[in-house]
């Protein structure tokens, strides 16, 4: 009698220690399960993080762009393409110069005693400063920019109904916010459209005194738009 109750006892402990190892094993797949879910999320979570919205943040270090542009008023059109090289300072700000060339056109329909005395096409050669700042380091960034800096250009000869034969100089100041957004192709190369405020001055027509003829300068707005890479 004891030894069945022996017998008993020691399949009723086998059956617990299987039911034991069991009770391990499942578990042990569970975790093993979950850590492969873990890892191919994270995978899946760092390629989402280089390839979707999200790219590494830009180094400091030098940067340039070639921006195409035009520009337009009731008086004046034209366009031109610039270089700007300069140092990116981080993620969000660049300082640097542009330089470039510029053709420009002003309307014959204007009053000749208040409107801008040019009349052809001009070539001019601007030189400014130019300040860029991002809001974020998403693929899309909007940004802010801002340019500061003079045109410079030979002068032309006046031209009016009545006169003619004088040079006028036509070099002047140039100031032109924007407001753009900049797609970053990868973590060098990106395009960006931008458009802005376009502000110039230009000689007009002062008068003339004992038959000399006055030139004085006058402050003329309009809006241009941008297509640029930067890399």
């Amino acid at each position: 009698m004891r030894g069945n109750e022996t017998q008993l006892m020691m399949k009723k402990q086998l059956l617990n220690l299987l039911v034991l190892i069991a009770l391990v094993s499942v578990s042990q797949s569970v975790m093993a399960e979950s850590q492969n879910d873990y890892e191919s999320t994270e995978i899946s979570s760092t390629q989402v993080s280089q390839s979707g919205k999200t790219l590494k943040p830009i180094t400091p270090g030098y940067e340039q762009s070639i921006d195409i542009y035009g520009f337009v008023s009731n008086t004046y059109g034209g366009g031109g393409v610039s270089y700007i090289g300069g140092y990116r300072f981080s993620n969000a700000v660049f300082i640097g110069l542009g330089v470039g060339i510029s053709g420009e056109e002003h309307s014959t329909d204007y009053n000749a005693q208040t409107g801008p005395i040019l009349r052809d096409w001009l070539t001019s050669f601007p030189v400014f400063l130019h300040l860029r700042t991002y809001f974020t380091q998403t693929r899309f960034q909007p940004f802010l920019a801002i340019s500061v800096g003079g045109k410079f250009s030979a002068p032309v000869d006046y031209k009016n109904e009545n006169y003619s034969g004088d040079k006028v100089n036509t070099s002047g100041f140039i100031f032109a916010p924007a407001v753009g957004v900049n797609w970053r192709l990868d973590d060098m190369f990106s395009f960006y459209l931008k458009a802005g405020y376009d502000a110039r001055f230009y000689p007009t027509f002062g008068g003339y005194v004992d038959d000399e003829l006055l030139i004085s300068r006058q402050l003329y707005h309009g809006l241009s738009l941008s297509l640029g890479i930067t890399f």
